[in-house]
């Protein structure tokens, strides 16, 4: 099956422009797959601690305008589950250096180191089951594979490659141009071999409800899922919101197998942007360091996050910025007599100056003192009035309701007055 002359070098370039291009193609699909965790990094988010939902608008208006216009709610920003980690990205990446390296080296009739690279593309690609569009790499690596075994002479690796090629990817067919005439015919024989070969049937089951199945990234249906699949190995990925996609590799045998049992883990990134809310709506600034840390190293990248906190009470708020490199502030900010325009550097946020800051915070300002002393004092005054005039009238019920006192007669005899 192999040809040294000068028409298997314009197939090997042809291929080499034509799978160049295809692999571009999937790269751009793993980054449009990205594009929404990407958003997350590098967000800036905005938390109000205390005060009503009604005054949050004051106080952004009192904020500077880039720090007011971020969104409240991280959750929403961190990473889907659908998406790709960066990790995921480089060795996505990595897979298709290996696979321009191979094709190069196939050209120049390396085929030894050819072989090399795919073997670790393979490698590479046998991890990367979790990932959508996985099936159209790793089909496209056994294409390649399979040409570079044809021109090497190894017929029997070359029919295997080209097999799990069509039992990957079922569309992706080997066209004239890519490889000499007698590869393509074996390819294409050995797809329609699998699209009418013998099935095999199983279920896959997953313990958090709502979870969707992907065999070769065509969605199967929701948990539990009966499939019906040709007899070969085929990429299997089952997802949901909030947890890690489980992928794997799954060779199906004709006729019925046991029923597949996937548990999904938590999504790390979603955990930890669950537990930096937590820390910013305590205002717990040492633990919010933490917090930013573990969600960077989860895969999410938080420019900063913003923590104002509002008493209500005295229209007072304090402003604190936290970033990887630690929290800075606070700033003091009032939403009664004018919004702050300007704010000066922050420094870095310490136990003495929060606890003078919130001190400030819960004060009322000289004026509203004096007006609060006085209101104060009028009633004073008057409950003391009101409290007088209480014991008066209790007294004077008292004399009026009391009883009258006894009276007893005495009487004197004169002794001239008895008459014997």
């Amino acid at each position: 099956m192999s040809d040294a002359g000068p028409a298997r070098h314009r197939h090997e370039a042809r291929a080499h422009v034509r799978c160049h291009r295809l692999v571009a193609a999937l790269g751009l699909v793993g980054a449009l797959l990205a594009s929404a965790p990407a958003a997350a990094e590098g967000a800036s988010v905005l938390r109000f601690v205390g005060g009503a939902p009604a005054d949050e608008a004051a106080l952004r208006a009192a904020l500077p305008p880039a720090v007011a216009r971020a969104p409240s709610d991280l959750i929403g920003l961190a990473r889907s589950p659908a998406g790709v980690r960066p990790a995921r990205l480089e060795e996505l990446s990595r897979l298709e250096a290996l696979l321009a390296s191979a094709r190069e080296r196939a050209a120049a009739l390396d085929e030894a180191g050819a072989l090399a690279d795919l073997a670790q593309a393979a490698h590479l690609g046998a991890g990367l089951g979790d990932v959508p569009g996985a099936a159209g790499y790793n089909a496209e690596l056994q294409l390649q594979l399979g040409v570079t075994a044809a021109q090497a002479g190894l017929d029997d690796l070359a029919a295997i490659a080209l097999r799990r090629a069509a039992s990957l990817d079922p569309g992706r067919r080997l066209r004239t141009g890519e490889a000499p005439p007698a590869v393509v015919e074996l390819a294409a024989r050995l797809a329609r071999e699998v699209a009418t070969g013998p099935r095999g049937e199983l279920v896959v089951q997953a313990d958090t409800p709502g979870a969707r199945v992907f065999v070769d990234d065509v969605e199967q249906g929701a948990t539990p899922a009966r499939l019906r699949l040709p007899v070969g190995p085929h990429l299997l990925r089952v997802q949901a919101p909030g947890h890690v996609p489980y992928g794997a590799w799954i060779d199906v045998l004709q006729g019925q197998r046991p029923p597949i049992r996937v548990a999904l883990a938590p999504e790390p990134s979603l955990t930890a942007a669950a537990a930096l809310l937590a820390a910013a709506d305590a205002a717990d600034y040492r633990r919010v360091e933490t917090a930013i840390g573990a969600l960077r190293q989860a895969g999410v990248a938080v420019s900063a996050i913003d923590v104002v906190e509002h008493d209500a009470r005295t229209g007072r708020a304090l402003w604190v910025r936290c970033d990887p490199k630690g929290c800075r502030g606070p700033a003091r900010i009032s939403t009664k007599g004018g919004s702050a325009a300007s704010f000066p550097p922050l420094t870095k946020v310490s136990d003495a100056s929060l606890q003078r800051a919130r001190g400030w915070m819960g004060r009322r300002s000289t004026a509203r003192n004096r007006v609060a002393r006085e209101r104060a004092g009028a009633t004073g005054t008057y409950l003391w009035v009101a409290a007088g005039a209480v014991v008066a009238a209790l007294a004077t019920g008292a004399v009026l309701l009391a009883p009258a006192p006894e009276r007893r007669l005495r009487v004197v005899v004169d002794p001239g007055d008895i008459r014997q």
